[in-house]
């Protein structure tokens, strides 16, 4: 085990890996300002991931109490090993810059670190309304895995972990620059006998861009790191095979809709359908891909 959960009075410490989107991050600090956190104010460790330029000047300048760190463009693996090895606090926050707290989330994810060893906050959308954006949260795109019960695995759009849990595993393969390295460090922390969950009262609001290039990339990544991960976990190729088949189904397709039509009307399904039919496309690419040796 990790050891000691954190005490209230143990330093909160949020990492943000961020590149190039200056008001989102602008936004998430706002949401840390009005966070309602028992004892010290959380330490916040924002890592530009190799930004353009002086993009992040005018945020710097509006937050001179964030610490800083500039990194060569190499990926969100490392960006957040950076910034969590940087930081001070024995419960670290991983959040995405597309995020806003919910005022009571931070002391929530700490308060459940106290009998686990990573947490999970809920994840719902910024915005509704918008087709894409929609389409993302119905597909659980950003959202931790957790089936009959039990949690798979941890996403970091908003992730809170003890310190003593990341120096065990050693933190995040840096290896995979192209995704999963979320899925990859919960898989090695659950193979450790470490305790995962996921914080009903700690809210997350995430940003879900409705775009479609972002969608497309969104879908390429999951193929890649679906990939990559069965390569390093066994029991993730069985994952991967069921993916394959719920994309070949025509039973999984009806049961699909049938899960959209629980929440949307019958036009918006069936968007969805169309618009899950079309990211096979980038999935499958992506799933290939993955399997080739990459100079990572």
């Amino acid at each position: 085990m990790a050891g000691r959960g954190p005490s209230l009075s143990d330093r909160l410490s949020v990492v943000i890996p961020t590149h190039n989107r200056p008001e989102a991050l602008a936004r998430l600090l706002a949401s840390i300002g009005r966070s309602e956190v028992a004892g010290d104010r959380p330490e916040v460790v924002v890592v530009d991931d190799g930004s353009d330029g002086r993009a992040y000047d005018e945020v710097m300048a509006a937050y001179p109490e964030v610490r800083w760190i500039r990194e060569t463009r190499s990926g969100p693996a490392t960006a957040r090993n950076r910034g969590w090895r940087a930081a001070t606090g024995e419960v670290v926050v991983f959040v995405d810059d597309d995020c806003v707290f919910d005022p009571d989330a931070l002391d929530f994810l700490r308060k459940a670190l106290a009998t686990d060893d990573a947490v999970g906050a809920t994840i719902e959308p910024l915005h509704r309304g918008r087709l894409i954006a929609d389409f993302m949260h119905a597909e659980h795109l950003v959202t931790h895995k957790v089936q009959d019960g039990n949690v798979r695995w941890l996403v970091t759009a908003c992730l809170a972990v003890r310190r003593s849990a990341l120096e065990l595993v050693d933190g995040f393969d840096e290896q995979l620059v192209h995704g999963g390295e979320d899925v990859d460090l919960s898989l090695r922390l659950a193979s450790a006998g470490l305790r995962l969950s996921v914080s009903a009262e700690a809210v997350v609001r995430h940003d879900h861009r409705a775009g479609l290039g972002q969608l497309v990339r969104t879908y390429y990544r999951h193929g890649t790191g679906q990939r990559r991960l069965a390569a390093r976990h066994p029991g993730r190729r069985a994952d991967l095979a069921h993916s394959a088949r719920t994309r070949l189904s025509l039973a999984a397709w009806r049961e699909t809709y049938a899960s959209y039509r629980r929440e949307e009307g019958r036009l918006t399904s069936l968007a969805f359908v169309a618009l899950r039919l079309a990211m096979m496309v980038p999935w499958l690419i992506g799933a290939v891909r993955g399997a080739k040796p990459t100079a990572e």
